[in-house]
């Protein structure tokens, strides 16, 4: 087998999607409720117990503290899977179920149909064979480098997206460990267009007290998908007045590089204008939209519209 030999598209459709890495995922990266879970559970070993005072107090800086954590769990997760992906396929996949599926007693491996990652299976294959028949380090890895590429290139371009994927549902996930930890009780999540309805109430409340809902989008960055959970709320959230906010770690370099700028009045007047609440962490505020009305931080999110919504809308 040869570097052109390789169908590229499916050697990254056997890994990417749901194929070989959603399989190492499954089995070796925990879900962002567990990792987020994770990260606070070691904040407060080393830091102090987050209380609703301290919500209150200083959301803002616990927030990003626990995204910063985090981010540190799922860098060392993610060298884990990412680096180990083609082992993992070498010592589970390799070599396993390779009998023809079109016939048993076919001697021709060219013609050999494989049960599991056919593409892969094949270049491995062809790997095996240069192994067997070169002398030679240097020898040896000129044959294989340009063959293993394309599949490592597509590892690379997985955990990118992963990545970025990734931050929105932790940072929705850190929100609900702060409802927790704030004495708020969600009762039940439901998906809702490019966000969630977050169905509330203080803790220790009786059975028969109701609760509220809230919708929120939590997003990473205010590019234009921002646009979406406006777009999306007309046609899922059929209460009047209903609270609606988008949450976002834009307008700092928490996330990424580029969402610094994110975050522009221009943006902020289509949220206002459709009749959302955006809540930004308390230095952007501050820098950013001093006194800008429909702009919050997350400590004003928790110490006042969290229990003003409690008590006004029921």
């Amino acid at each position: 087998m040869n570097l052109d030999d390789i169908d590229v598209d499916a050697l990254q459709n056997e890994i990417q999607g749901d194929g070989l890495l959603d399989e190492v995922r499954e089995e070796h990266m925990p879900d962002s409720n567990t990792m987020s879970e994770e990260a606070i559970n070691k904040w407060e070993d080393e830091n102090y117990e987050i209380t609703p005072d301290s919500v209150k107090e200083n959301a803002d800086h616990l927030l990003q503290s626990l995204l910063k954590r985090e981010q540190d769990l799922y860098n060392h997760y993610q060298s884990q899977v990412y680096s180990q992906t083609l082992v993992y396929f070498l010592k589970n996949h390799y070599d396993v179920g390779q009998t023809a599926l079109s016939s048993f007693d076919n001697d021709d491996d060219d013609d050999m149909e494989y049960a599991d990652y056919a593409t892969l299976q094949s270049l491995f294959t062809s790997l095996e064979e240069d192994y067997k028949s070169t002398d030679g380090f240097v020898s040896y890895f000129e044959k294989i480098l340009p063959k293993i590429y394309p599949a490592m290139d597509a590892i690379s371009v997985s955990a990118q997206q992963s990545r970025r994927k990734r931050a929105g549902s932790s940072l929705q996930s850190h929100l609900l460990n702060l409802f927790d930890r704030a004495s708020f009780t969600v009762e039940n999540v439901i998906s809702a267009g490019n966000g969630h309805i977050y169905q509330i109430k203080k803790k220790n409340e009786p059975d028969d007290v109701g609760t509220v809902d809230v919708y929120i989008s939590c997003l990473t960055t205010m590019r234009d998908r921002f646009r979406q959970s406006l777009s999306d709320s007309s046609a899922v959230l059929s209460k009047e007045n209903q609270r609606r906010f988008i949450a976002t770690a834009s307008g700092t370099t928490l996330i990424t590089a580029s969402a610094a700028d994110d975050v522009t009045i221009k943006k902020v007047r289509e949220v206002t204008n459709e009749g959302f609440t955006l809540i930004v962490f308390e230095e952007v505020k501050n820098k950013q939209f001093p006194g800008i009305e429909g702009v919050i931080s997350y400590k004003e999110f928790f110490s006042d519209q969290l229990p003003e919504i409690l008590n006004i809308d029921r």
